[in-house]
């Protein structure tokens, strides 16, 4: 909710919150993250992840996952933090997709507005 918070008082909206919880596997999380990414109006995505239950690594598989089966043809900035964001970083930088990683939340929102714009 904060993310979102951050987005409108930047000037920016979001259409579409995905809240993902313990105890799913990548699978679920990359159904999730299709259906966002196979909507023609979402102009940018961004994923904020606070891994506690949940691994950061677990997200990143299914960040793979679904932009390798859908493709990416929006910005997609991805923030981690918790279990095992570390593996999860590193996951996302060798899979070679353009995936930008941000270290905190404003910084993620501030690349998503600037992508979404220059996409424009």
């Amino acid at each position: 909710m904060a993310a979102l918070d951050l987005l409108q008082s930047k000037g920016s909206g979001m259409s579409c919150f995905l809240n993902v919880k313990g105890g799913v596997d990548k699978d679920k999380i990359a159904s999730g993250i299709k259906i966002i990414m196979t909507n023609p109006r979402v102009e940018g995505i961004l994923i904020n992840i606070l891994g506690g239950f949940l691994r950061c690594n677990l997200i990143a598989e299914g960040i793979i996952a679904a932009a390798s089966e859908v493709g990416l043809n929006v910005p997609l900035v991805v923030r981690f933090e918790g279990t095992n964001k570390d593996e999860a970083k590193e996951i996302l930088e060798h899979s070679k997709l353009p995936i930008i990683i941000a270290d905190d939340m404003e910084t993620a929102v501030d690349i998503l507005i600037k992508a979404v714009e220059e996409n424009d």
